[in-house]
């Protein structure tokens, strides 16, 4: 996924600003046992099963949505998916309530390492579990395209993403940049890094993180990444 601001280095430091000061602090949301967990507004969290980092429980029949104000997509990365295959699912919906269009309902270890996105501002997860068996459950990144954010489907693009060690920066001249540095979703610059096609980040906790690309002609991209 790629984002770049065209209004120019100061209206995209100010857009930077405004998406910080929205998202400026991780949320860990726990999605219930029965019934409606609530819609949370948020795009930096960590959505949890309900053993957290245990086998979740038997009987879940819950939802949980995210619907952040002032997105064009949510974004869900799987760090964790395992579930009793056939009988203990995940259900995903394209807006904020299972009324709307089901993007998928998955089990076994289907979603490991897989990204679901929502096509507006909300995304709705409904997950039932039978009274037998439990496995380890989910632990899910939560990120989003702000609307204001132009998605440019070309370049530049990082690949693979999600990152394990190192990626690759492809579709853009490395003359044409001035820097390149890593922030947290805060805005805490965590890394600055010589300019190259590859870059190693090894070092970096997993999470949620951009890519802050500045070029000599004073436009700025960014480009949101996970570290797996």
């Amino acid at each position: 996924m790629e984002h770049i601001i065209t209004k120019g280095l100061t209206g995209a430091l100010i857009n930077l600003f405004f998406c910080f000061s929205y998202i400026n602090a991780q949320d860990t949301l726990v999605i219930p046992q029965t019934g409606n967990g609530g819609v949370y507004n948020t795009c930096y969290a960590t959505v949890w099963d309900t053993g957290l980092d245990s086998n979740y429980t038997n009987n879940i029949h819950s939802t949980i949505t995210i619907a952040p104000l002032w997105v064009q997509q949510v974004d869900l990365y799987f760090e964790i998916f395992d579930t009793e295959t056939h009988f203990d699912s995940l259900s995903i919906y394209d807006g904020p309530s299972p009324s709307f269009s089901l993007i998928g309902t998955y089990s076994g270890t289907s979603l490991q390492g897989q990204i679901v996105s929502s096509t507006s501002n909300s995304i709705t997860l409904q997950f039932r579990s039978d009274d037998i068996l439990t496995h380890a459950g989910f632990k899910i990144w939560v990120s989003c395209l702000m609307s204001d954010e132009e998605l440019i489907s070309s370049k530049p693009i990082i690949y693979p993403n999600p990152v394990s060690t190192s990626f690759y920066l492809s579709g853009i001249e490395m003359e044409e940049i001035e820097s390149l540095e890593i922030t947290d979703i805060s805005g805490r610059i965590v890394s600055t890094k010589m300019l190259a096609s590859f870059i190693d980040v090894s070092e970096l906790q997993s999470g949620v993180y951009i890519l802050l690309i500045r070029l000599k002609n004073g436009r700025l991209h960014y480009l949101n990444w996970i570290k797996a």
